[in-house]
């Protein structure tokens, strides 16, 4: 096989595909199989994108778990307005122990998650109705909106460190999900660990 990394077409005189190939950047690599100067394959095309965990932030939080707030609603979507739920906040080891949203109501958690591993996160958000998570500012998943439990996957890059969270799910009416899942590039997906939530 030969390859290309500037999303030229592999010719007979390209590289050698080598058993291992290290990439440093964001590359589109191109392969495909000859004999001697004839191409006997179609060429595979995939792109690599190079990202940069974002950087811990600087926070004081000493305790496990996260602060949650239930407020009454009566969405469709989630609102950028999120001033009702300026109100007292419970601590919660987890965010399973936090309860279903009941009907027309909104769950809010917020603190951190403790990373002690630079790496590409997954994040596996499931809700019945609406759900939104962002870590540090930004939106990782949006499974927002009426609907049935569906389940919405999201990524970000993340340094060691303590990264801020925030998830919001609601339940309009009748049967209500809300679950969080997460994986690094070396394990599958599984339920945030308790040790991982700080506030």
């Amino acid at each position: 096989a030969r390859y290309t990394t500037d999303s030229t077409e592999p010719t007979a005189t390209s590289q050698v595909m080598p058993d291992v190939l290290q990439l440093t950047a964001s590359t589109t690599l191109k392969v495909a199989l000859f004999q001697g100067d004839r191409q006997v394959s179609s060429t595979a095309t995939q792109h690599f994108e190079q990202v940069i965990p974002l950087p811990g932030v600087k926070a004081l939080a000493h305790h496990q778990g996260l602060r949650k707030v239930v407020a009454p609603c009566d969405w469709q979507a989630i609102p950028n307005d999120r001033s009702m739920f300026d109100k007292a906040a419970e601590t919660i080891a987890t965010i399973d122990a936090g309860g279903q949203p009941a009907a027309h109501s909104a769950h809010r958690y917020t603190g951190f998650l403790s990373i002690t591993e630079a790496d590409l996160y997954q994040f596996a958000l499931t809700s019945d109705d609406g759900s939104k998570l962002w870590i540090d500012g930004q939106l990782v998943v949006d499974n927002d909106g009426l609907h049935g439990p569906t389940q919405m996957l999201g990524s970000i890059a993340l340094a060691r460190g303590l990264h801020s969270f925030e998830l919001i799910g609601f339940n309009a009416t009748g049967g209500a999900a809300l679950d969080l899942q997460w994986a690094n590039s070396s394990s599958p997906l599984a339920a945030l660990p308790a040790n991982a939530l700080r506030h």
